[in-house]
């Protein structure tokens, strides 16, 4: 995959792109819906990554090819980092910066206009909620077979990423979503707060944040 940096740079009016969809976010009155915190979180995205690109790529394994070493335990927990860049596998971003956006420009106006474009839509999705416990912004993926039935319940299958991994790893292959779609399952992958937080004293002490889909 390319460096971040080339493409982002592919990107025609990016700057100008992005500045034209804060203003469309902050002058709507919806900020808490999922609508809103899933545009939300790809702009903060998107802008962190053209501000540091290198962030966002490949991280480097050790000389011997052995994966970053694990935290240590007995170092004092401290305050979840409010990068996101922290909370990618270590393969680097994945996403397709180019669609993205141009999602985030409809969603962003379907939000000004007080409409909900989540609401009914089905697929492969990245979404993402706000954090009861500090507000960070926190994506997840979620895959809704096309035979969802709002009416009726149906089977949730949460997926939890190992380390050096994050809410893209376990849907890559597309294989989960092709099972999903032939028994009628909901999948939502989460981000378990960067590629190793689920070694980290302080993911105890997080509370779990609610997801919905309606």
């Amino acid at each position: 995959m390319p460096p971040v940096a080339d493409r982002l740079g592919a990107i025609p009016n990016l700057d100008r792109e992005l500045a034209g969809i804060e203003q469309t976010l902050n002058a709507a009155s919806d900020q808490r819906s999922i609508s809103a915190t899933t545009a939300r979180f790809i702009l903060e995205f998107v802008k962190e990554a053209k501000a540091d690109p290198k962030a966002f790529d490949a991280k480097p394994s050790s000389l011997n090819g052995a994966p970053p070493a694990m935290p240590d335990m007995n170092a004092p927990a401290g305050p979840p980092s409010k990068k996101h860049a922290d909370y990618i596998a270590t393969r680097g971003a994945t996403m397709n910066f180019d669609a993205e956006v141009r999602r985030l420009s409809i969603i962003a106006a379907d939000v000004k206009a007080g409409r909900d474009p989540m609401a009914g839509v089905k697929g492969d999705l990245l979404l993402a909620y706000r954090s009861d416990l500090d507000g960070l912004l926190m994506p997840y993926r979620i895959f809704v077979p096309s035979t969802y039935d709002s009416s009726r319940k149906s089977p949730l299958v949460i997926l939890l990423h190992g380390a050096n991994c994050d809410e893209f790893t376990l849907l890559g292959s597309g294989e989960v979503q092709k099972e999903a779609q032939r028994h009628g399952y909901i999948v939502a992958a989460v981000n378990g707060r960067g590629p190793l937080a689920a070694t980290e004293r302080i993911t105890a002490r997080r509370k779990t944040s609610s997801m919905s889909w309606r």
